[in-house]
């Protein structure tokens, strides 16, 4: 079973009855670059009005073993259209239901996933990438969950489109803009960490050259510094001394470690 999460459009609240009029599912770019055709759920949204619980969060119980029943969509209200799937939800009486209810009356929670089995699909170029777009799908089941993945559905539910609904407001326009520039910095700073870090490495490759270099015509000194026995015969005529050869190791050494 595939899911896909969408903020739900609070229509109208009706506090009375404890019902909330709902957009569940629209067919905007999700964040796996995937979406759902509203149509795709016509050929089995009678078997979704025929039990159309809401659970919490795709759970069939809940760890305490309580039902993880929150409510129902009131299956007259059920409507497909070129937009949307909606319908009114009346929560439950139970513990779990009025928890559900407060934070959804007051916006503290605003999001519903759909539990659905895919069954056809087709891959359509949007902007010049490959788009999946499922076209018919078995709509098994609604749950109320705290995180989508359709980020068009959380800013209309928000009030971040203007009116016609089409375009997004200056509120969005700038908070793309801001994140946009801030992530140009954070890879700018990444990309000069990179090229230090490569230098840096250049630098103790040649040490560590140097100390191959210096160890290998040092005789036993170069051994007998590193902790191992120096060899039985150095060479008398060595023109590299101890000392020398201890600086370039503390050097490598030092720059290893910043």
């Amino acid at each position: 079973m595939k899911t896909k999460y969408f903020f739900c459009e609070t229509k109208r609240i009706n506090t009375e009855a404890k019902t909330i009029d709902v957009i569940a599912s629209t067919p905007d770019l999700d964040r796996d670059g995937e979406v759902i055709l509203p149509s795709a759920f016509a050929r089995s949204i009678a078997s979704f009005k025929a039990n159309p619980v809401i659970l919490a969060g795709h759970q069939q119980r809940l760890s305490n073993g309580e039902s993880p029943v929150i409510g129902a969509a009131i299956p007259e209200t059920i409507k497909i259209s070129d937009r949307e799937l909606s319908f009114t939800m009346r929560f439950a009486p139970t513990k779990n239901g009025n928890e559900h209810w407060t934070l959804y009356s007051e916006k503290f929670q605003n999001s519903f996933s759909v539990g659905f089995i895919p069954l056809k699909w087709e891959d359509r170029t949007v902007e010049g990438k490959s788009v999946r777009h499922y076209t018919d799908v078995e709509l098994l089941e609604v749950s109320a969950v705290p995180v989508p993945s359709n980020a068009s559905a959380v800013a209309r539910a928000m009030g971040y489109y203007d009116s016609a609904g089409d375009e997004p407001s200056e509120i969005i326009k700038n908070l793309q803009a801001s994140i946009l520039s801030e992530i140009k910095s954070m890879a700018s700073n990444l990309q000069s960490q990179i090229s230090n870090l490569k230098s840096d490495y250049d630098s103790l490759a040649d040490d560590l050259g140097d100390i191959k270099t210096l160890i290998a015509g040092s005789g036993g000194y170069g051994r007998e510094l590193l902790g191992g026995s120096p060899d039985a015969s150095p060479h008398a005529g060595e023109k590299v001394s101890a000392e020398e050869t201890l600086m370039v190791i503390q050097n490598a050494l030092k720059l290893a470690i910043k």
